[in-house]
């Protein structure tokens, strides 16, 4: 039995592995990740004391 073209092409269509949308949205959590690291860790150097290790004297 020969089947509809209309099916035989949304059988053969499969959705891209890797579409701009979803390497966009990669990126942005990524970025995302850092800024919040940055945040955090920019917290907690302005609590330290001058003259320790990671806080410089100027």
């Amino acid at each position: 039995m020969n089947t509809p073209p209309l099916q035989q092409t949304t059988e053969k269509r499969k959705p891209r592995l890797n579409s701009p949308f979803k390497s966009l949205m990669r990126i942005h959590w990524w970025m995302a990740l850092a800024y919040l690291i940055v945040f955090c860790t920019g917290i907690f150097m302005v609590n330290l004391e001058r003259g320790q290790f990671l806080r410089s004297e100027l």
